[in-house]
């Protein structure tokens, strides 16, 4: 018998399972007859592996969604949409420079061209109110206050803040969220007690009393996370997670929570003109608009049949 060829030798490295039976390289014809047998056997073997392949993560993927429906219903979620995970490293950015495009490298230019970005990246408004008499006469309609809402309503948004409600609202902030730039998360703050805790309640009702915040709560943590397209190097391909400081979100959600509760115990907002508020739901709108796109895509499906 002759050398095994080259590509004989590849299937038995590749398939295992696959033996070489005793053939001749003579006369031609058999050996092209032999050839096209194996070649059919392999193919078979392939697709019957294939198949098996395919069953089996089938089965395993139905059953990590089931799994992530039981336990993990963000990630099933995921799995359901087919929601890719993206991310950019932000080691290389494309800017213009005197009309000229220019490959920012260092560091400490991209930074900078980073906070350049992102500090412009929502235009001023373009005209400035100093009060709402300035406004045009439909929006001073708007924001005028109502007549048969007393302004006494509020008097308790800006109450002191009591320790039970402070360890309430701390309680509420959710787990395994990024922190701002002092890198205090919510779970260091909910496992404050005694005299930790009480100095956390003084700086939020200081802030209260004051009408103003640390100069360090000011500032934040800008991560760019990329768009659905491309990034090529390029900030405008991408879109910024602000990351504020927790205590400072705290305050905030403090206040939060005593305006939505004036707002819909006293039933000042009417119609659609509330969002976010206790009890409120946004399945009727999202209804709605998925009504109106279905409803589009109907009439522009007619519309190309015609």
């Amino acid at each position: 018998m002759a050398a095994l060829p080259s590509h004989l030798k590849d299937l038995t490295f590749l398939l295992p399972d696959y033996s070489v039976p005793v053939y001749s390289t003579t006369p031609p014809s058999v050996f092209k007859t032999f050839l096209r047998s194996q070649k059919n056997l392999v193919s078979a073997y392939l697709s019957t592996k294939f198949a098996e392949h395919l069953s089996d993560s089938v089965k395993y993927y139905t059953a990590l969604r089931d799994e992530h429906f039981s336990n993990s219903l963000g990630k099933f979620i995921d799995s359901a949409l087919s929601v890719e995970k993206r991310s950019i490293v932000l080691d290389h950015v494309l800017v213009v420079l005197d009309s000229k495009p220019t490959l920012l490298t260092d560091p400490s230019d991209i930074k900078q061209a980073a906070v350049a970005h992102f500090q412009s990246v929502v235009s001023p408004p373009l005209v400035h109110y100093s009060s709402t008499a300035s406004f045009p006469p439909h929006w001073q309609k708007a924001y005028t206050p109502l007549s048969n809402v007393s302004a006494s309503l509020y008097d308790s948004v800006l109450a002191t803040i009591t320790l039970q409600e402070w360890s309430d609202v701390i309680s509420s902030m959710p787990n395994n969220k990024a922190s701002g730039p002092s890198k205090i998360s919510y779970e260091m703050l909910k496992h404050l007690s005694g005299k930790a805790l009480t100095f956390s309640l003084l700086l939020a009702n200081t802030c209260l009393l004051r009408g103003d915040i640390p100069a360090d709560w000011r500032e934040a943590v800008v991560y760019p996370i990329p768009k659905p397209h491309d990034f090529d190097a390029q900030l405008k391909n991408t879109r910024p997670i602000t990351l504020l400081e927790t205590v400072r979100k705290c305050v905030v959600k403090v206040i939060t929570n005593r305006l939505s509760a004036i707002l819909a115990d006293n039933k000042v907002l009417q119609g659609g003109n509330f969002a976010g508020l206790p009890s409120g739901f946004t399945d009727v709108p999202i209804k709605m608009l998925d009504a109106i796109v279905h409803q589009q895509k109907h009439n522009f499906t007619d519309d190309q049949e015609l």
